[in-house]
Order: C-alpha cells, then structure tokens, then sequence
C-alpha cells in the first residue's frame, strides 16, 4: 500500500509558492520514517523561521489531506506536550516574529486514527492537545524531548514511542484504504458516484465512512486532492497557463477553477 502511496499522492505545502521572504528566513525539511510506519507516516517535518526584522512574516498553511502531530519547540522547552492537528478545509495564515520552531508527524490519510482511536471529524480544522487524548503517554514523550536539544535526537524519541504505539493501534479501514487509492490513481478527478460505485458501497455509507477515518465527507476530500496535484504542478513547472491548467485538472472553466483555488489556498492562482 506505502508504494500505491508514495506512486500516485504526495503531500506538499508548496513550499516554492512561499513569498522570496519566508524562502529566505524558513528552513524546512522532511524526513522519512522508519520501514515499520512508513505505511501510516507521510514524513517527519521541521519548520525553523528566524525573523530578524521588526516586520511580521506571512505564513500560510494550506490543505493537504493528512492529520498531524505538531510540537512547538518553545512549548516543549516549557514541559508543554505537543497537539494534535486535525485535518484542514481551508487555509490559515499566521505572522511570525522572531524565532518560531516546530516538529511535526504528518501522516497519511486515515492513519493517525489507529493511534489516537477518535473519529477524525472530532479533529477537523482544530489543535487539540495531544494529552486530552494519549494521556500519561504524551506528557512522557514531552519530558523525554525536554531532556535532549538536537533534532536526531528529538526525532528518534518520537519515532521510538509511535513504534510503541503502533503495538497497541487498532487496524485501519481496507475500504478506505482502497477508496483513497482510487482517488490516488485519477489525481483528484473523479465523482462521488463513480468512486461509491467502485467500492460497492452507497454514497451515504462512504461519506460516514469518510467523516470518521479522514475527518470530512468525500466531495471536500476529493477537492483537496485535486487541489494538492495543482499545488505540485505549479511547484514544478514554469510560465503556467491557468486556463489550461485549470482543464488539465478536470474544471470545466475557468472561473471555478480560481473560485476553489482561493478557498483552498486564500488568493487566487493570479496573485501568487
């Protein structure tokens, strides 16, 4: 499954959409996870912004599909334990000052509900504090990245207790698991008719199914997909005509093309 994965669907930020300042004061890398998660973790990621100046940075986060585990390295230096970061239906923009550092666990569609066994629609577009749900589990993964300053470090102790709980995680959804493949393979461009009928399963049943292992119904899911293969192709390619761009993606014109674009990503394709 992590090749059907990795082959047809890879989360990105869009980073070199990022304005010329963020490029310049933003590091951000990803890592991956070892062998036994790589069919549940997309990536292990660091974000590091050293803002000098007396302005604010824009920074913009944009749907991706996936749930994460965030931890804010300020926080933890202050025995805080880190958040759990729900799928997202729309962008947020934040601004920073001065040093901001973060490490996060973004995982696949529908795989972080084995670890924390909620529904993901109690998750969608919020931060919920990662000890309401694991508990004594998360306060011990804070201390342990209290005690240590490097990054290996830090990267190994989270590694080290999600191997841990993964023992303990329920198995996830095959037919979910199948259906987002299947979204995979046609890049976001497919009905809700045509994917219900390819898992033999109604419409009403699969978006129930939908709102529980990736936390929104499947319209709103498959929009985001086909969203993320436009953010990759605008990350690769240059000199991009929109309109062509825009039926290369399966919108039927123009103007609803740049209508869903700004409300995945908070501005329209032209004032990128």
């Amino acid at each position: 499954m992590i090749k059907q994965y990795i082959n047809n669907f890879i989360p990105t930020q869009g980073e070199k959409l990022w304005s010329n300042i963020k490029q310049q004061c933003t590091i951000y890398k990803e890592y991956l996870p070892c062998k036994e998660l790589q069919s549940h973790i997309a990536c292990y990621w660091t974000s590091k912004t050293n803002n000098i100046s007396n302005k604010p940075i824009s920074s913009r986060i944009i749907p991706d599909g996936c749930m994460d585990i965030v931890f804010n390295i300020e926080e933890i230096n202050k025995g805080k334990c880190g958040l759990v970061s729900g799928l997202m239906t729309m962008p947020e923009e934040q601004k920073v000052k001065g040093i901001s550092e973060f490490i996060g666990v973004r995982f696949w569609p529908g795989e972080i509900i084995p670890f924390l066994k909620n529904s993901a629609n109690d998750f969608t577009n919020q931060l919920i504090p990662l000890d309401s749900i694991l508990g004594k589990v998360a306060f011990d993964i804070s201390e342990k990245l209290y005690f240590e300053v490097t990054l290996s470090e830090r990267l190994m102790i989270i590694e080290e207790e999600l191997v841990k709980l993964l023992l303990k995680a329920s198995v996830s959804n095959k037919l979910i698991k199948s259906a987002l493949c299947t979204i995979y393979q046609h890049k976001g461009i497919i009905s809700i008719r045509s994917l219900s009928k390819e898992m033999n399963i109604s419409q009403r049943q699969l978006s129930r199914k939908f709102k529980t292992w990736i936390g929104t119904n499947p319209k709103t899911f498959i929009n985001i997909i086909r969203f993320q293969y436009i953010i990759k192709q605008l990350n690769e390619r240059t000199n991009i005509n929109f309109q062509d761009l825009a039926l290369e993606n399966g919108y039927y014109d123009q103007a609803h093309f740049i209508k869903e674009f700004k409300a995945l990503y908070g501005k329209t394709p032209g004032k990128l």
